[in-house]
């Protein structure tokens, strides 16, 4: 059984903006960039996982936060993606070694055809930027125009129900996923001063499960590691879903072993799609070996 449980290349192959991901010093690509989908890919990753957010001349590019500074260091009030055009986004350089270009998901698309793609709507959340704009189309509105005559495999994840309900009217045969949140946070608010988007970020439970999957038809959860649990996974196992976790901050796998050896555990127990979202590909990979 643990041969079954597949391996997602986190932002590619893995975190590097962090305060925690840079506390480590591991040296590694820029994340969400293109050499390090290539790297995630080339080291046995089978999906990978990418973010994308709106730019203000309406492309699609990809990156983890809305939120400039998270990713360019040493420039002070850089602002937001939103607040940018794709002309000014292509001037910057992103990562600890200030290497890495944000791409746009047409350029990441033209990589990824033969393995399937999550893409996190990450859109404004967790800035000042507004979700909103008059006359402005919607990130999910920007995903179809994006995706029309892809051939590739496509998963749609996020943390706010609006956003699968969209794409569930947009796209409707593209499969979706609930992400949740660590266990460790309180639910709140996405967007405090949206009257549209009025989602939380919630805990993995059964009452959520049932919530997201009777109003967005989802096919897949996205849990925290931590947050793993019996009575949950029971619950996704008894609606067909299938679980893609992921760890906060996330460690090496061997210095993460009781909650990997859990995660391992419930796969076996509940024998439902499986996989886990990782910053390490090839370390994981020999963690299952063992």
């Amino acid at each position: 059984m643990i041969n079954s449980i597949l391996i997602g290349g986190h932002r590619g192959s893995g975190c590097t903006d962090s305060t925690f991901a840079r506390s480590l010093n591991i040296t590694k690509v820029a994340e969400n960039t293109i050499p390090s989908i290539l790297l995630a890919i080339k080291n046995g990753a089978v999906f990978i996982e990418i973010d994308a957010i709106q730019t203000a001349d309406n492309h699609i590019v990809v990156t983890h936060s809305n939120n400039l500074a998270d990713h360019i260091f040493g420039v002070d009030n850089i602002g937001f993606v939103g607040d940018k055009t794709l002309a000014e986004i292509k001037q910057l350089k992103t990562g600890v070694n200030s290497d890495g270009v944000i791409p746009t998901l047409k350029e990441v698309l033209e990589i990824t055809k033969d393995i399937t793609l999550h893409i996190e709507i990450k859109d404004v959340k967790g800035t000042a930027a507004d979700k909103f704009i008059p006359n402005r189309p919607t990130v999910p509105e920007l995903l179809v125009k994006e995706l029309a005559g892809y051939k590739g495999k496509v998963l749609f994840s996020s943390f706010s129900i609006w956003d699968l309900e969209q794409m569930q009217k947009l796209l409707p045969n593209t499969p979706r996923a609930m992400l949740f949140d660590s266990a460790e946070k309180t639910e709140r608010p996405i967007y405090p001063d949206s009257e549209t988007d009025n989602s939380i970020y919630q805990h993995f439970n059964v009452q959520n499960i049932s919530n997201a999957y009777h109003k967005a038809s989802i096919s897949y959860v996205h849990p925290c590691l931590n947050s793993l649990n019996d009575e949950a996974i029971a619950h996704c196992a008894s609606l067909g879903l299938g679980v893609n976790t992921w760890a906060m901050n996330e460690p090496l796998p061997q210095n993460n072993k009781q909650l990997l050896d859990n995660a391992i555990n419930l796969a076996q127990t509940h024998k439902l799609p499986f996989a886990i979202l990782t910053d390490h590909v090839p370390e994981l990979k020999a963690y299952l070996k063992q």
